[in-house]
């Protein structure tokens, strides 16, 4: 008999069983073949009630005590065994399921990787607020933008849409601005 899963929260046609959920886990740490932060991982498994969060947690750790996850710095990488598991079992979790969990991590993943590079500063003015926003990797300021809002709440969607768009305002700012060799 197959391990029913605590399902409350879960929303029909959601994970019920504690095996489905151990190979949900694996599917989305080994597609997005990326570190996750523990709450991240919990997040994009249920915040579209796909799992309960008891549930989830516990799968995780069971994982990580069989072998198939390993905790690196923090955060969830698959093992070889995990990678084994996602591959030969991933069918046995419904494929709406499967996408639509993978699509929210890859979203939580993105934002995670942008709040770690896209910073951005609210100064209040007299007349309103200055949003810096900047991006830096390696430990360097690569782009910087200052940027005038009227009010706080015009100046937090500016906050939001650098912090979710940061790279492209970069890309675009950078090929107005960066004149080709040739054209030297």
């Amino acid at each position: 008999m197959e391990n029913r899963a605590f399902t409350a929260g879960v929303v029909p046609g959601g994970l019920t069983t504690h095996r489905e959920i151990k190979i949900l886990i694996c599917c989305i740490l080994a597609t997005l073949d990326a570190p996750f932060r523990h709450d991240m991982l919990l997040d994009a498994l249920t915040m579209e009630g796909m799992v309960n969060y008891f549930e989830a947690a516990d799968a995780i750790s069971e994982l990580i005590n069989a072998g198939h996850v390993s905790e690196l710095d923090g955060r969830y990488v698959i093992t070889s065994t995990g990678r084994e598991i996602a591959e030969l079992l991933r069918t046995d979790v419904p494929l709406t399921v499967r996408e639509k969990v993978l699509a929210k991590a890859a979203r939580l993943f993105r934002r995670q990787v942008n709040l770690e590079q896209h910073h951005v500063e609210i100064m209040p003015r007299e007349d309103g607020f200055i949003v810096r926003g900047s991006i830096s990797d390696f430990g360097s300021e690569l782009f910087a933008v200052e940027v005038y809002a009227p009010n706080r709440l015009h100046a937090e969607n500016i906050r939001d849409n650098f912090i979710d768009k940061g790279a492209d305002i970069m890309r675009d700012a950078l090929s107005r601005l960066v004149v080709p060799a040739e054209e030297l």
